[in-house]
């Protein structure tokens, strides 16, 4: 009897949780809550992410902590990739396909407005970064020259004006990994002026072990930091000075012949064990004035960069050729650019309005490469019974370059936006090349030219928010990437055209 009344009241609380009514609660809605609009500045001025008509992927300053990057080839977009050879300073982006040479880069990467016009200098570490934009398609309309591709655009976390803030942590892994990286900044005037500083101090061990000797070639060590002055004398004014370094000695190139890497990954054989040095200083001068209608900024950038690198170049245990490659290059950016005030959109008509913005963009690049490979006796010709030191190439390239543009949105109601805008640039390079044999046992080669580029970017877009979360939109721009000349091409084909491209996408 016992044994009966527990079977049937198990089976009469089975009935009642299968037949019974839901209980109310049961049928309360599911919490829901609104995230704050992601601003974001991948069109020049602040704008939010979802309203605008481009292929946009944001990584936030909490998930660049989360996620533990370094620099920026370590974070994750889709349709984003890059090709690296193992040192930092040869990071080169591609964007659904599209990439270049690190002289002559497809993608256009920003640090706080400056243009990094070389891939030595745009995989920095990333220290007291607040977002990273990945924007993919053409967006020469306001970038210029260089983002064919895309944009990556690195913006710096701005020093607090009401308190002190700081971090430091010390993370380690596998293969004697570990980094030292901290920040701290905070008032000196509450509410008027702001100071940061942050550094990061990291090393590992390589990947790829030498057969030959035993070693690993690939390591990497490099101190970075970085130092913000924030001023706002009025609520309308600001000024921004952003100092950033690098000092980072890397190890050889990991390279070998493909088939002896498809036989046994991660393992070279090189009789020279070489290394990857870089050096980077940078300043930034930022000017904001916000009026009523009209806001003025201004973006001053000086960067310097030094790379020295030399490595096996032959692939093999034998001792033939090795190559010492030295470049250097200092580069001045000024942007100044006028655009309507957040809130002061120009009536067009009743429920229609038009923001604005346009500016001028100036710059000149000093670029410099010796590079020579020496050559083992019999290596260039069994006749030839000495080494030889091949320069190829000795290089100095000047470019000046000037680009003006203007854009404008029609918004039509709330949810309308029609967009248009244009860019004309132009540039002048000048070229000094030469190639010679060291003792000379063949005519040297010197080359001194010039060549001028111009181009016009246009883009048109439509977009609709069909909800305030939700926006759909078609757009076509055309892309530009910049001609000029390669140094170590053959005779007679130093120059190189300027290349566009049409991209439809929604």
């Amino acid at each position: 009897m016992i044994i009966r009344r527990i079977h049937t009241s198990f089976v009469s609380i089975i009935a009642f949780f299968m037949f019974a009514p839901s209980p109310a609660w049961a049928q309360a809605p599911a919490a829901s809550f609104q995230l704050p609009p992601l601003i974001v500045t991948a069109q020049k001025e602040s704008a939010n992410a979802q309203e605008l008509p481009v292929s946009l992927s944001t990584v936030t300053q909490q998930t660049l902590r989360d996620s533990g990057a370094t620099i920026v080839s370590d974070l994750f977009a889709p349709n984003v990739y890059f090709t690296e050879f193992t040192a930092r300073k040869l990071s080169n982006p591609r964007f659904r396909g599209i990439g270049a040479s690190p002289a002559n880069p497809a993608v256009a990467t920003y640090f706080d407005g400056v243009p990094q016009f070389n891939t030595n200098s745009s995989s920095i570490d990333l220290i007291d970064v607040g977002q990273v934009e990945f924007v993919r398609g053409p967006q020469s309309a306001l970038f210029g020259r260089n983002s064919i591709g895309g944009l990556i655009n690195v913006t710096s976390v701005r020093p607090s004006l009401s308190g002190w803030t700081g971090s430091l942590s010390a993370p380690f892994a596998n293969y004697s990994s570990g980094e030292v990286r901290g920040n701290v900044a905070g008032p000196i005037v509450d509410g008027k002026l702001g100071v940061g500083f942050a550094m990061l101090y990291g090393q590992r061990d390589g990947f790829t072990v030498n057969d030959l000797t035993g070693n690993d070639v690939d390591s990497r060590e490099a101190f970075s930091a970085k130092g913000q002055l924030l001023w706002t004398p009025s609520r309308s004014w600001e000024t921004r000075v952003i100092v950033n370094g690098e000092r980072a000695r890397d190890g050889d190139y990991a390279l070998s012949d493909l088939a002896g890497l498809r036989a046994n990954p991660y393992h070279v054989m090189h009789d020279f064990e070489g290394h990857t040095n870089r050096d980077i200083f940078g300043t930034t001068i930022l000017n904001r004035y916000e009026g009523s209608r009209v806001t003025v900024s201004s973006t001053t950038g000086f960067l310097n960069w030094k790379t020295e690198d030399a490595t096996d170049l032959d692939y093999t245990p034998l001792p033939l050729i090795v190559r010492n490659n030295n470049e250097e290059s200092f580069q001045f950016t000024q942007e100044v650019r006028l655009a309507s005030a957040p809130k002061g959109s120009v009536r067009l008509a009743d429920g229609a309005a038009l923001k604005w913005q346009t500016g001028v963009f100036l710059f000149t690049q000093n670029y410099q490469q010796n590079a020579v490979n020496i050559l083992a006796p019999g290596t260039f010709s069994p006749f030839i019974t000495f080494p030889l030191a091949l320069t190829l190439p000795d290089a100095a390239l000047d470019d000046f370059g000037i680009g003006v543009y203007g854009q404008g949105t029609a918004t039509i109601g709330d949810r309308f936006d029609l967009t248009a805008g244009v860019r004309v640039d132009h540039e002048q390079k000048d070229a000094s090349l030469s190639t010679f044999f060291t003792p000379q046992i063949a005519p040297r080669r010197d080359l001194v030219t010039d060549e001028s580029f111009s181009n016009v970017s246009p883009q048109f877009s439509a977009a609709m928010r069909i909800q305030p979360e939700k926006t759909v939109y078609f757009s076509v721009t055309q892309g530009y990437k910049a001609g000029g000349f390669n140094p170590v091409s053959p005779v007679g084909s130093e120059s190189y055209g300027q290349e566009q491209a049409w991209n439809f996408q929604g």
